[in-house]
């Protein structure tokens, strides 16, 4: 089969991006990846003070519970640049504010959980162990309109506190979309600024990392504010 010259030359032109996006780890390892991420040549810049953000590994504080209302509303902090270098002093603080504040809890139902691909802020290391885990939470246990979705994010850095939080045990909760209880720290993942405007999700807000995540069990009544009924990931199983 031959080839039109045009059709040979964006062939050579795809090979060559995909080579310049190749992302290969910055790091040996999760331990030696630090806080603000790295990146290779060819690969986009990482962008430090929102990788700090996301490495973060625990919580403290009295947790603030927000509605999934209360949550999206969150949006009115939000700033529609997508590299926080580009930020200006003020609009850095307006998010900040916001992220060291207290941790923060929210009762929804998961819609489904997924293996993150590799990323800057964990050095672009492969394999699950070092990926984040994207859950998807929406406010009724029923189909969800276009876009009103959550994400919360389990990090690689937290779940090597924690044994038990397992992708197909989540996977499993998925299929009834069982009623959680997220606690962690508040990122407003600025990668994503324009996806609540794309009907991707309900907001670029998230809880990320999730420092502790709770079910409620098939026929049991599990309060917003209560410890009855709620049983911890870690230990849990259907």
């Amino acid at each position: 089969m031959r080839f039109r010259p045009a059709v040979v030359l964006l062939l050579v032109m795809v090979c060559v991006f995909a080579v310049a996006q190749k992302k290969d780890p910055c790091a040996p390892n999760l331990a030696a990846c630090p806080d603000q991420g790295c990146s290779q040549p060819g690969v986009l810049p990482p962008d430090p003070d929102l990788n700090v953000q996301k490495n973060r590994t625990s919580a403290t504080g009295t947790p603030h519970r927000y509605t999934f209302a209360q949550f999206i509303k969150l949006n009115s902090k939000a700033v529609n640049k997508k590299h926080r270098t580009k930020w200006t002093a003020a609009e850095k603080q307006q998010v900040e504010a916001v992220e060291n504040d207290a941790p923060a809890v929210l009762v929804a139902y998961l819609f489904d959980a997924t293996e993150s691909a590799a990323e800057t802020c964990n050095c672009y290391l492969a394999g699950e162990a070092n990926h984040d885990f994207h859950i998807w939470l929406t406010r009724k246990n029923a189909e969800p309109a276009k876009g009103d979705k959550i994400v919360v994010e389990m990090t690689p850095r937290v779940r090597a506190q924690i044994a038990g939080w397992d992708l197909d045990k989540l996977r499993t909760l998925k299929k009834r979309r069982a009623k959680v209880r997220v606690t962690g720290l508040l990122t407003f993942d600025n990668e994503h600024y324009n996806y609540p405007e794309q009907d991707i999700r309900a907001t670029a807000w998230e809880i990320h990392p999730v420092t502790s995540f709770e079910v409620c069990p098939p026929k049991t009544t599990c309060t917003v504010t209560g410890s009855a009924g709620w049983k911890k990931l870690e230990t849990y199983s259907e």
